[in-house]
């Protein structure tokens, strides 16, 4: 029902058609022929089909198609490569942070085992124990002292970033906010709990919550961390390599349904450094995610340079803009080689 079929005639290259779509439907010209059907956009296909377009003769429509298949390739490659460096560099920067709080930051202090096999050794001024003595998962909301008109943050699952950070645009009164909402509060760990959500390292430390309190989808855990754990540290440590595959293993459920349980965080067991070194591997970890953003925010430009790079090609070649009659991939390959000898 969401697929409309058409079929072209003898006059009309079927890849063409397609580099015409993608123009007439790029944000650039008007949506005539969206129709909206509760909530969703619809093609219509009747006033599709009465399109005005400039519409070359089929061996030049050939010609464009040829030239766009080349040229949209060559950019689709550069892409994958910028997308690739943004998950390597995801990668790297989940590498240091586990490091950091499972390790430490000196190399050269006296190390012991751990006790744990994926652990390993560990400081030997660290504490090794369950995270259940250095937590309180999901507080009740009993202990909000607010009014009903009072304003609180409002946190739908999409409003919950990759690796930190909250969206905190949405606020309600407490009135309008229902049971079946998970309650937090400032200095709270949020980290989701449902497939692929969990393994995508959806999580946050909040702070800044409208009153100091949000609500958010039922598909989070909350960790409110004790006097021995610094909040962030925790924050950080749920979102290392370790309890990311640790906690996918342990989920329970079927399909795309399978979430992590609480008895997990509770018994998550690792090494817990004095509060003060917590926070000097906080100061590194703050560091660390300061420079690969500046390093993400230079790729994800490229990225996003290539896509209207690629959009304004295949416009300018099916409008006419550019003349791309005597394009010849395999003449550009066959030069590219006589000139590489």
């Amino acid at each position: 029902n969401f697929v409309a079929r058409m079929e072209v005639n003898d006059n009309t290259d079927s890849r063409f058609l397609v580099y015409l779509h993608a123009h007439l439907y790029s944000g650039r010209v008007n949506y005539r022929s969206i129709k909206q059907t509760t909530g969703i956009q619809n093609l219509d296909s009747s006033a599709y089909l009465n399109e005005r377009i400039a519409y070359p003769p089929l061996d030049e429509q050939k010609a464009i198609a040829r030239f766009l298949d080349h040229k949209t390739a060559q950019i689709d490659a550069l892409i994958a490569k910028k997308q690739a460096l943004l998950e390597k560099l995801a990668e790297q920067r989940t590498a240091l942070i586990s490091q950091a709080v499972t390790k430490g930051l000196d190399p050269s202090v006296p190390m012991k085992d751990s006790g744990v096999e994926w652990l390993g050794e560990i400081p030997a001024h660290w504490q090794c124990r369950r995270l259940r003595f250095d937590l309180k998962m999901n507080p009740s909301k009993s202990e909000i002292q607010l009014d009903d008109q009072d304003l609180v943050s409002f946190v739908p699952m999409e409003a919950v970033g990759e690796y930190g950070g909250l969206n905190l645009d949405i606020e309600k009164e407490l009135s309008e906010i229902g049971s079946g909402y998970t309650y937090f509060s400032d200095n709270d760990v949020v980290v989701a709990k449902i497939t692929p959500c969990f393994e995508n390292r959806k999580g946050a430390f909040a702070k800044g919550l409208k009153n100091g309190v949000a609500f958010g989808t039922t598909e989070l855990h909350v960790l409110r961390a004790s006097y021995n754990l610094l909040p962030e540290y925790l924050f950080n440590i749920t979102m290392s390599h370790a309890f990311a595959k640790l906690g996918e293993s342990e989920m329970f459920g079927a399909g795309g349904q399978k979430r992590v349980p609480e008895s997990f965080f509770k018994d998550f067991t690792i090494g817990i450094p004095p509060t003060l070194e917590q926070q000097k591997i906080l100061n590194y970890i703050q560091d660390v995610r300061s420079k690969f953003s500046q390093r993400f925010d230079k790729v994800t430009e490229i990225i996003s340079r290539l896509h209207e790079y690629r959009a304004a090609l295949i416009t300018n070649a099916v409008t006419g803009k550019i003349d791309v009659r005597d394009f010849c991939p395999n003449a550009i390959a066959e030069q590219k080689e006589l000139a590489h000898g």
